[in-house]
């Protein structure tokens, strides 16, 4: 069962979406930011193409739509989770190691904090939906900062930016530094929860390479043999791999400097 036949929205034309389609031109008179997407049903690809802030002020929308404090609609939830399945379903790729039935945890969570999601939020909606998705995925499989599984998968990144490894005591790891990190860099626009995923991505297969070296340039990042393996994934080159992830790496440290 895929991604979206877990959060029930396979068929827009069915279930909440059908709601959705029902309510979509009500919602257009409450909030403009939806008019710039005339049909519902193209919300998805509108939001892949439209300016940033033009998408951002449409899934604030739904997000009022939707929580509890606000329209306390499941159908506008249901929208919401529709136009964020091509990021969760990156998340579940980069997660499908760690668990087999990954999707059904990621439906659940997805549903959970866009449900959750705070009106109060500043930066990208899409972005601290994924991210808080991608925590509570890792804390639902018992997976925390003292795990080896997420410290193998962090170790490159700390590298990286000259952290120190995790107490045992497991507060305060390399894992909460980068979410926070990178939640501050999607919410300045420095970077995507996408580009987020595609590091933690390329230093997860860094940290099951055998044989790399630690003190390699960017913390084994930039190996052949991960890149090469997730050019594949991706369909790419390596050399692609190389720029996008060297690309992210430096809108990373930019957002750790200005917080020095």
């Amino acid at each position: 069962m895929s991604l979206a036949e877990q959060l029930g929205v396979a068929d827009p034309s069915k279930d909440l979406l059908a709601l959705a389609a029902g309510r979509w031109c009500e919602w257009q008179g409450q909030f403009p930011a939806l008019r710039a997407c005339g049909d519902m049903l193209d919300l998805r690809d509108w939001a892949l193409n439209a300016p940033y802030e033009q998408v951002n002020e449409a899934h604030r929308a739904l997000v009022w739509l939707s929580c509890p404090q606000g329209g306390d609609d499941p159908a506008a939830n249901a929208l919401l989770v529709w136009t964020l399945v091509p990021g969760a379903a990156r998340l579940a790729s980069s997660l499908v190691d760690v668990e087999r039935h990954i999707d059904e945890h990621v439906a659940a969570q997805l549903w959970i904090q866009a449900r959750s999601a705070r009106l109060t939020w500043q930066g990208s909606v899409a972005s601290n939906i994924l991210l808080n998705t991608r925590r509570a995925v890792l804390e639902d499989l018992g997976i925390g900062t003292r795990s080896p599984s997420v410290a193998a998968i962090s170790h490159p990144l700390d590298q990286e930016f000259g952290w120190v490894a995790p107490p045992e005591d497991g507060q305060g790891g390399v894992d909460e530094k980068f979410y926070d990190l990178a939640q501050s860099a999607c919410d300045n626009e420095r970077i995507s929860s996408a580009d987020v995923e595609f590091l933690l991505e390329l230093a997860y297969l860094t940290s099951t390479t055998a044989g790399l070296r630690e003190t390699r340039t960017s913390g084994g990042l930039m190996a052949a043999q991960p890149c090469e393996v997730l050019a594949q994934r991706f369909g790419c080159s390596a050399p692609t791999v190389k720029r996008r992830a060297r690309k992210a790496l430096q809108a990373m440290r930019s957002e750790l400097v200005s917080h020095a």
